[in-house]
């Protein structure tokens, strides 16, 4: 069975991966763009999903850099 995920990005700064119905809140103040990419794929692989690191890429760039 393939497991769903979602990434979104809080007004508070804060980015919530949530996996099924598993929730995770990232907070994105003091990290870089790899920090943050580093902690969204690690909470990722430790449910159980994992993505190319362009997917996970893409992702980030489509609810935080597009702006």
């Amino acid at each position: 069975m393939e497991k769903t995920y979602s990434i979104r990005h809080n007004a508070d700064g804060t980015i919530t991966v949530k996996v099924g119905r598993a929730k995770e809140h990232i907070t994105t103040e003091g990290k870089d763009r790899g920090e943050i990419f580093d902690a969204v794929k690690w909470m990722l692989i430790s449910k159980g999903v994992n993505l190319l690191d362009t997917t996970i890429t893409q992702d980030l760039i489509d609810q935080l850099w597009s702006t």
